[in-house]
């Protein structure tokens, strides 16, 4: 019986965090904006590995269809590489 619990508490307990990483809000060292010269809102989102979250005026980008923006998205990586390298310069 406290097999059972235990294993219990422990797949519970990994749910739980697992739930967390997927539901982690983005910080500011995660996201970037860019607004263009033409009015169009871009927003990119990258924690970890994942693949990026790309949205367009606020409409999410599937992945098949990413590679249509790899310019801007080459661009706003750039962007917040240099971003996370500043901050963690500040850091040291």
């Amino acid at each position: 019986m406290k097999k059972i619990f235990l294993i219990s508490l422990i797949a519970s307990s990994i749910a739980v965090l697992a739930n967390r990483q997927a539901n982690r809000k983005p910080a500011d060292k995660d996201m970037i904006v860019y607004t263009s010269k033409e009015g169009i809102h871009y927003k990119m989102i990258v924690i970890g590995d994942k693949i990026p979250e790309f949205f367009v005026n606020n409409k999410k980008v599937g992945n098949e269809d990413l590679e249509h923006y790899s310019s801007i998205i080459g661009l706003l990586q750039q962007k917040l590489e240099e971003r996370r390298h500043k901050v963690k310069n500040a850091k040291s």
